[in-house]
């Protein structure tokens, strides 16, 4: 559907929108749900998104650890 095409000046912009958008559609629909995983070698469009959804919107962030190839250790995630 066109309406639901967005055009952002670029992949910062993009990425900033994604993160948010989620964020407030999902915290919108229960007030409960304010967890965010986020990997600690995501870009910094997405870092410094989680990380002001953080401060500004009470999110609780949870940094899942990667091992020296980048892969997320997905026993931090059965803990």
């Amino acid at each position: 559907h066109p309406s639901e095409v967005i055009f952002t000046s670029g992949g910062t912009e993009s990425d900033n929108l994604a993160v948010k958008g989620l964020f407030w559609s999902r915290s919108g629909e229960d007030p409960a749900r304010r967890r965010i995983l986020c990997s600690a070698v995501e870009h910094h469009a997405v870092l410094d998104t989680v990380e002001w959804l953080e401060r500004h919107e009470d999110a609780a962030v949870t940094w899942l650890p990667v091992d020296s190839e980048g892969v997320v250790d997905l026993d931090v995630l059965a803990a």
